[in-house]
């Protein structure tokens, strides 16, 4: 196994916030996702708040898990843990650094300043982070004596249109840069989704995050073509805030590509020829809670890599507990953590990268479903804006599958004409109007084909 190494270049954090959406979703360049003091300090970068600018959060902290077995030992790198104050340089549990690399973004409109040709959304946050370091600026991480060597490149993809308004795709590369294959290899997504508004509550401490509901949306939730969604979601159950914006917070598990295959349950029919001919099996997509205190038996913390990797490896009973994770909350005993996970990857040689792609997502409820009453409520009705939200986000993301090349072009997303430039020159008594032809020239992205439909003035 390769030795572990101190980090000579600077590690510089970085936290950079969605603005192109009104999803304001913050993403850092040390894996993690979420402002988690944004409860104490409601001035600044937004958490995850829905709609922006309305102080309605959905995050406290969510980070990237990787587990592997590595040469008999049982491994996990962390972006986050459970933990009351959030990320800081060292602690444990926050095995990702950077390497002084800032995050970077990207456009694909062509007035922007950031725009570029490979730029995928209309705002592309792009981070950088590794699990290779032990000691960072100088601060060792505690308890991170054997990391993975996991390199990772994230990007996150967001739209301004108004039904990708609550969502944003993340895609995480995983490179094993390490001397040893990683075997039955898992991915999670830790989440301490908590949703609340924080500039109406007058509630602090336990007492602001023990008021959630959750539940999953697997075959009990699908969307209107029968697909599972695949989706972990939080709402607010059991708070008293009045007036507030009763909302939901998801994360959801889209996909991940693993030597050439579409490596995910809801593609195994797709590509079941691949998959015989590889020797593979599916892999699985699973949710896991335990309780932010110390919590006992199925809800007990993970302390531990042993723990951790099996929270993602073995199931989580939850069919027996979706009651009480939906209406805990009610009596202030609603503080659960959340992990989302796929896996296993069956093994992962050095310099091979694995991809999963996930999505934060947010969305209102219903109408009939706003006030104090309305809190309490997660149904199929309550939860329709949700499902539709969130088949948004798997809508762009899987694009256009071509039976043929049996290739797929993704992040296809129905876009309007370009807004042509346009020159007005007053002359006595009038104003002459010029514009360019790009509007007549734009080319739909599904259709491939031109649009155009006509100007008003």
């Amino acid at each position: 196994m390769a030795s572990a190494t101190v980090s000579q270049a600077q590690h510089q954090f970085e936290r950079r916030a969605v603005e192109v959406s009104n999803l304001g979703l913050s993403i850092t360049n040390a894996g993690t996702l979420g402002r988690p003091n944004v409860r104490n300090q409601p001035i600044g970068l937004p958490s995850m708040e829905f709609p922006r600018g309305t102080g309605t959060e959905h995050l406290f902290e969510a980070g990237l898990w990787v587990g592997a077995r590595v040469a008999g030992a049982t491994l996990v790198s962390t972006a986050a843990i459970t933990d009351p104050a959030g990320y800081s340089t060292g602690k444990a549990g926050y095995e990702f650094t950077n390497d002084g690399r800032l995050i970077e973004e990207r456009s694909t409109f062509a007035d922007s300043d950031v725009f570029s040709p490979r730029a995928i959304s209309h705002q592309d946050l792009i981070a950088h982070f590794t699990d290779r370091n032990t000691v960072v600026n100088n601060i060792p991480i505690s308890g991170h004596d054997q990391p993975l060597f996991a390199d990772v490149r994230m990007e996150s993809y967001n739209w301004n249109f108004g039904f990708a308004e609550g969502l944003s795709i993340l895609r995480y590369d995983i490179t094993n840069n390490s001397e040893d294959v990683w075997e039955d290899v898992y991915v999670g997504m830790y989440s301490d989704m908590v949703v609340r508004n924080v500039n109406t509550t007058t509630e602090t401490g336990s007492d602001f995050f023990n008021k959630g509901g959750f539940g999953y949306l697997d075959e009990n939730g699908r969307d209107d073509d029968g697909e599972n969604l695949y989706a972990l979601y939080a709402f607010d159950v059991g708070s008293n805030d009045d007036p507030s914006f009763n909302t939901y917070a998801a994360s959801v598990i889209m996909g991940s590509e693993y030597r050439g295959i579409e490596f995910h349950p809801r593609y195994a029919d797709l590509y079941q020829d691949e998959l015989s001919e590889s020797g593979l099996v599916p892999p699985r997509v699973r949710p896991a809670f335990w309780q932010f205190s110390a919590g006992s038996g199925i809800f007990l913390r993970p302390t531990d890599d042993v723990d951790r990797y099996g929270r993602m490896a073995n199931p989580w009973p939850l069919e027996v507990n979706r009651e009480r994770l939906r209406t805990d909350g009610i009596n202030a005993d609603g503080n659960y953590i959340q992990l989302h996970s796929i896996g296993p990857f069956p093994e992962v040689e050095p310099g091979e990268t694995v991809t999963v792609y996930m999505a934060m997502v947010a969305a209102p409820k219903p109408d009939d479903y706003q006030g104090l009453e309305g809190k309490r409520t997660d149904n199929a009705d309550s939860r329709v804006h949700l499902v539709e939200a969130v088949d948004w986000a798997f809508r762009i993301f899987e694009g256009q599958y071509d039976s043929l090349s049996r290739q797929r072009e993704r992040y296809l997303v129905p876009e309007p004409p370009d807004v042509p430039r346009i020159r007005v020159e007053l002359e006595e008594g009038a104003a002459i109007v010029y514009w360019d032809r790009r509007a007549e020239e734009t080319v739909d992205p599904i259709s491939g084909e031109k649009d155009f439909a006509g100007y008003r003035i």
